[in-house]
């Protein structure tokens, strides 16, 4: 027997141990579970692929911050993700979140009395016009600090709208608001957007990789619960 061969299935043995570890250590707790079906806007292969996996990391990290680090995570070849966990209010909040609609907005800085939206040591903001409808894909980078980036990717049209809030912002502050929480304030130094908006500083390339999937499964993929 070859040597590739000999790693090949050694690497099998190696997953089917692992995969065997956690059904033993789950087998021994009581477990629920929560099933999704899951909705891709593309009719791209890899990029459903990859919209897939985002959406499977997503799900993990909820359930980790709901108090489940340890819950298993899995899709199927129909697009179904199944998640099990030792914790049901893990999961019943996890659900509430998959549900919650998905918004972004670039925010401009406003008066409080004419403000949407008030940020305490910020002020107030009120809408561009420019949100989740004209943004098409997030991309993670690492900067040469090591620090994070993402480029958020405009729209024909989005890119239109951003040269009007440049144009009339250039040399003050805009947000960046996802489900109306403040994630960034960007300063308007140019009359031009660029195709990409671009936030930089981000603590680190783990956040910022994060923050792209939040994005990305946010503005392509919804999940709906199965009985």
């Amino acid at each position: 027997m070859d040597r590739s061969r000999l790693l090949a299935i050694s690497g099998l043995v190696l997953v089917l141990l692992a995969v065997g570890g956690w059904w033993y250590y789950m087998g021994n707790r009581e477990t629920s579970s929560a099933q999704y079906q899951v909705t891709i806007v593309s009719s791209v292969p890899q990029e459903r692929s990859e919209l897939l996996a985002a959406a499977v990391r997503v799900v993990q990290r909820r359930l980790a911050a709901a108090g489940d680090a340890d819950a298993l995570v899995a899709p199927d070849a129909k697009e179904i993700i199944t998640a099990v966990s030792t914790s049901p209010a893990a999961l019943a909040e996890l659900s509430q979140q998959l549900l919650q609609p998905f918004s972004l907005k670039i925010m401009e800085q406003v008066p409080e009395a004419e403000a949407e939206l008030i940020v305490q040591q910020h002020g107030g903001f009120a809408s561009t016009g420019v949100d989740e409808d004209f943004i098409t894909k997030a991309v993670a980078s690492v900067m040469e600090d090591g620090k994070g980036q993402v480029a958020l990717s405009l729209s024909p049209e989005g890119k239109e709208r951003m040269d009007a809030v440049f144009r009339k912002n250039k040399g003050q502050f805009i947000g960046l608001f996802v489900r109306d929480r403040l994630m960034s304030l960007l300063k308007v130094e140019s009359d031009d957007a660029k195709q990409t908006l671009t936030i930089a500083g981000i603590p680190s390339a783990d956040i910022a990789n994060q923050f792209a999937d939040d994005v990305n499964v946010g503005l392509h993929v919804t999940f709906t619960p199965l009985p």
